[in-house]
């Protein structure tokens, strides 16, 4: 039995070649090489020595088998610990073991604690800063959202409850936040709301809070605060009405500059402004007419197909490219993309004051309607996701023919419609109406 037990010497611990060397009682020596890159490029090797608690323990598989599990916990290198203090702390860990426990768990389970005892104290500012670093991969890259949430937190939240722990948080600190903005800045404060009820939910997921959380509408501050519905006048985009799309189309083809044939990329494609104005020439297949937009530049979070007319062809076509300038529609020094404010101010110019760019897509929408086109084809289009979550897990298709046809109708009606000279459009439904 002691020739098990106390194998290892002291004096050539240093010496031993690689490989796993045991001492006894599961205390075992592990030697290993490890190759190192240096800045030049050079490779170098160094020797590992380190001590490894090692045991077994049974366990019953679900058919009644009995198989064992090997357990590895680490002790220290030998450069920090002796050979009399790795056989001192494997008496620790067998005497653990011999009174029915596991030492594996125990130190999990004090790491835990450890990392619990860390992170208490933190404040409503710091997890909410945590909070923002998680989401920022889900966000999509260019946006705007870490910079709103930001700002919205540090102008509105932080200086009232920022400096609080937030388990100690109520219903009543949060009203006090939302309160003073919640008639003047009823939006603002909506989403102020919701960003904190988000952090709320974090801390309670990280075990920096227990009670509910304390900024949820239903059933919490709907109980206070009064409801938007009741006094805010909802706004929505500024929308053209599709009967005179004519007029704008007509003068966004007067002239031919950047910003103009962005204008009109946007309409003919019933896209949203920002997937349009940071389009890059790679995402356009111009031989099959294919305009994809990638994921992180869509709402959804998924890559979005566009079919494009031969007219949105031959208008990429005679657009000017600029050398090392991959954007399709590029600011004046040609460094980024147009901005918003540039292809807006077109709109107002044309006749349309109160409209915006993202109109638009209402006014293709309800062009749609009155002439019963494929209404699937038009959420598509709009890439709206399918209300139906069970409908959209089996769909397959994008409907990109369908598509692609809608679109050409819809391109030829902004420029045909029935206020044009010569037309010969007319809306289903006003003839129905008409003839009822």
């Amino acid at each position: 039995m002691a020739n098990n037990i106390n194998r290892l010497s002291p004096n050539n611990l240093s010496k031993l070649p690689v490989g796993m060397h045991t001492d006894g009682r599961g205390l075992t020596l592990i030697v290993k090489t490890i190759d190192h890159v240096l800045n030049n490029g050079e490779i170098k090797t160094y020797t590992s020595r380190s001590w490894t608690y090692i045991y077994r323990t049974s366990f019953r598989e679900a058919a009644g088998t009995i198989k064992q599990r090997i357990h590895k916990i680490g002790i220290g290198p030998l450069s920090r610990i002796s050979l009399k203090q790795a056989r001192q702390l494997t008496d620790e860990l067998n005497y653990i073991r011999a009174s029915g426990r596991d030492p594996a768990t125990e130190r999990r389970q004090r790491r835990l604690e450890q990392q619990r005892a860390t992170t208490r104290g933190m404040t409503f500012e710091q997890a909410a800063r945590a909070r923002i670093r998680a989401k920022t991969i889900e966000w999509k890259d260019g946006g705007k959202s870490e910079k709103q949430w930001t700002h919205s937190l540090e102008t509105y939240v932080f200086p009232h409850i920022g400096f609080l722990d937030p388990a100690t948080i109520e219903v009543s600190d949060v009203v006090k936040v939302l309160e003073p903005i919640w008639q003047d800045k009823t939006e603002t404060a909506r989403r102020v709301m919701q960003r904190m009820g988000d952090i709320f939910g974090w801390c309670i997921t990280m075990n920096h809070r227990q009670s509910p959380n304390p900024s949820i509408w239903k059933g919490c501050l709907a109980n206070v605060l009064p409801s938007p519905s009741k006094f805010q006048v909802v706004k929505s985009h500024g929308y053209i009405p599709h009967e005179k799309m004519y007029s704008l189309t007509s003068e966004l083809q007067k002239s031919k500059t950047i910003a103009h044939q962005c204008a009109l990329f946007i309409l003919w494609t019933a896209t949203r402004s920002s997937e349009a104005r940071l389009a890059q020439w790679h995402e356009i297949d111009l031989n099959n007419a294919i305009w994809e937009i990638p994921a992180q530049r869509m709402k959804a979070g998924k890559k979005h197909l566009v079919p494009l007319q031969p007219e949105l062809v031959s208008l990429l076509l005679e657009m000017p490219r600029f050398t090392d300038c991959e954007w399709v529609f590029p600011n004046i020094a040609g460094t980024n993309a147009i901005n918003d404010v540039t292809v807006s101010k077109l709109f107002k110019d044309a006749g349309f004051p109160t409209s915006t760019i993202h109109g638009c897509r209402a006014s293709f929408k309800s062009w749609s309607f009155d002439y019963e086109r494929n209404q699937q084809a038009t959420e598509f289009q709009l890439a709206h996701n399918l209300p139906d979550e069970t409908e959209a897990a089996y769909v397959r298709t994008t409907l990109i023919d369908i598509r692609r046809r809608l679109m050409q109708e819809w391109l030829t009606y902004t420029l045909t419609n029935k206020n044009a000279p010569g037309a010969t459009v007319t809306s289903i439904v006003k003839q129905r109406k008409k003839s009822s």
